[in-house]
């Protein structure tokens, strides 16, 4: 799943063209978050090799760095994952590139469904609903919803008298095109209250949610979101899993207590069940 690599990558390895791209995408992020100067092509040579034993040795203490990345192992893990993904010039948020071009497929579904004793067609509803089915925008960026009321929580309302626009709930949301820009904004404020108020990708999980969904801090939660629909998924898993409850419901079929656990009590505004189980119906055609 990291990264949808196939086969590893590094002296007298198969090197598959995508595979180098994928690796050359995080290392090009890291020298770029670093401020390092690489010299990559599209193949792997002995610049990459480079490159891959210089963040071994760097970030990872390898004394006797190998050049290699296999698919999930330590060192790709890392590049994935490394913090230094969203510090920058005036804390500006800078996403980790996506390296899963690939949407989820239906066989993924159903895998997932398997895992978690359900039908698959269930966890496909979820995603029709929170994010009509695409986790990514055209932009190949995550898609968000900034929750102001979160923000300004988690800020102990710090900012809600300078900054009424990122703390108070008032007329919705809003449209998703001022999302990303009151999340960069908020993100100037206060970095990890940002990222914890806000909700990402084909499920929509929010990044004060980490922890169930499989990570240690939202730095590295949003970082994952990031990267794939797969990734998205893997973190769905583990934040249904999370919450027995919401996995028998969702086994069960019981769309008002699956919008009771999963939206809110105030679910019935918006029609969530009703509108969760027509998803549900599409998602089997």
């Amino acid at each position: 799943m990291y990264g949808m690599m196939s086969q590893p990558v590094g002296p007298e390895m198969p090197n598959r063209k995508e595979d180098v791209r994928i690796v050359h995408d995080l290392l090009e992020r890291w020298a770029r978050a670093t401020r390092k100067m690489l010299m990559l092509n599209n193949s792997f040579d002995w610049n990459t090799e480079l490159a891959i034993k210089d963040f071994q040795r760097q970030n990872m203490r390898m004394r006797f760095p190998t050049g290699v990345i296999h698919p999930g192992d330590d060192t790709h893990q890392r590049l994935e994952s490394s913090p230094h993904t969203f510090s920058g010039a005036g804390k500006e948020l800078q996403l980790p590139p996506r390296t899963g071009l690939v949407p989820l497929s239906k066989e993924e579904y159903e895998a997932a469904g398997e895992t978690l004793g359900c039908e698959g067609h269930v966890i496909r509803a979820i995603a029709l609903q929170e994010s009509k089915g695409a986790g990514f925008d055209h932009q190949n960026r995550p898609k968000i919803l900034y929750e102001r009321h979160l923000f300004n929580k988690f800020t102990n309302r710090m900012y809600q008298k300078t900054h009424p626009d990122l703390t108070v709930e008032s007329g919705g949301h809003g449209p998703f095109s001022v999302q990303w820009k009151r999340l960069n904004d908020a993100y100037r404020l206060d970095e990890l209250a940002a990222l914890r108020s806000t909700s990402w990708g084909l499920f929509q999980i929010l990044g004060n949610g980490c922890h169930a969904a499989g990570y240690g801090n939202a730095r590295l939660f949003v970082n994952a979101m990031c990267q794939s629909e797969q990734r998205q998924l893997e973190g769905f898993i583990s934040f249904v899993k999370f919450s027995p409850g919401l996995q028998k419901d969702m086994q069960n079929k019981d769309w008002t207590s699956i919008a009771r656990r999963y939206n809110g009590p105030n679910f019935r505004t918006n029609h969530y069940d009703t509108s969760l189980e027509a998803c549900y119906e599409k998602a089997k055609l």
